[in-house]
């Protein structure tokens, strides 16, 4: 699933032997490293993706023009995870920019926080490691929590879920229609970023969620004020930059706004 291709003799980025122009780098490690921890955070979201193919027939991931016939954009290599992750690969080597037509409605760039809409083409930076990755306006990405690095268990020291499935991350985009449920209870609504409704199930020990709110003012949990606090607090507003606005809190039910 997470291979280099293309031609040359390997397809290994963690193997530096000199082969011409297959050989890798420390860089091509960590960029491999960094796309590979996040298809490993997208457990949930592939999770119900996969239940929705057992239950609808509907693939997890479709061609840009078979997902949206009517827009009339049938490129060769852009491509929708479900409905709210829009991917468009940078194939050109050495293309630091990348032109694409994004779907239509609202999105916003899962790298720099900027929303677009869609219906015309753009042309957008495409830094090495950060190539257009955008998720829908209206929508919520469940995620694992940010230090996991296996799903599996392994070795003494390596981050697992199985250990621990800690908190869950949620990407939230509100609008219209945003909303999620895991199998294992954990939901969440926020068709409003003012009312942001959490509610608990039997997986996860907590919450850890990114608001897309760039004129946030103020943070509540359940009606009261809520702080700022550093990495590791259990009930806090973590400073970040951009537009992001990330609130962790103890596991339980609650109401958050984002104004």
């Amino acid at each position: 699933v997470m291979q280099y291709g293309g031609g040359g003799e390997n397809h290994n980025p963690w193997d530096f032997t000199d082969y011409g122009d297959s050989q890798f780098t420390e860089e091509t490690v960590e960029l491999f490293r960094k796309y590979a921890v996040l298809h490993i955070r997208l457990f949930p979201y592939f999770q119900l993706l996969a239940d929705r193919l057992g239950s609808a027939g509907l693939p997890i991931v479709l061609p840009q023009g078979l997902a949206w016939p009517d827009a009339g954009m049938h490129t060769d290599d852009t491509y929708v995870v479900g409905d709210d992750l829009f991917v468009a690969p940078v194939e050109e080597a050495g293309a630091t920019t990348r032109t694409l037509t994004l779907p239509p409605g609202d999105w916003v760039h899962w790298w720099t926080g900027e929303r677009a809409t869609g219906g015309a083409a753009v042309t957008v930076d495409a830094p090495l490691g950060e190539g257009p990755l955008y998720q829908r306006a209206g929508s919520i990405i469940p995620l694992l929590r940010r230090t996991v690095v296996s799903l599996s268990p392994a070795e003494p020291g390596v981050d697992t879920w199985d250990s621990d499935p800690g908190p869950l991350n949620a990407r939230i985009v509100p609008g219209p229609g945003a909303s999620v449920a895991l199998r294992s209870g954990e939901a969440v609504t926020a068709e409003s970023a003012a009312e942001i409704v959490l509610t608990s199930g039997s997986s996860y020990d907590g919450w850890d969620v990114e608001v897309w709110a760039p004129e946030a003012g103020a943070v509540t949990v359940d009606g009261a004020a809520l702080g700022e606090g550093a990495e590791g607090c259990e009930s806090c507003v973590v400073p970040g930059d951009g537009p992001w606005v990330r609130v962790v809190l103890r596991a339980g039910a609650h109401t958050l706004g984002v104004e």
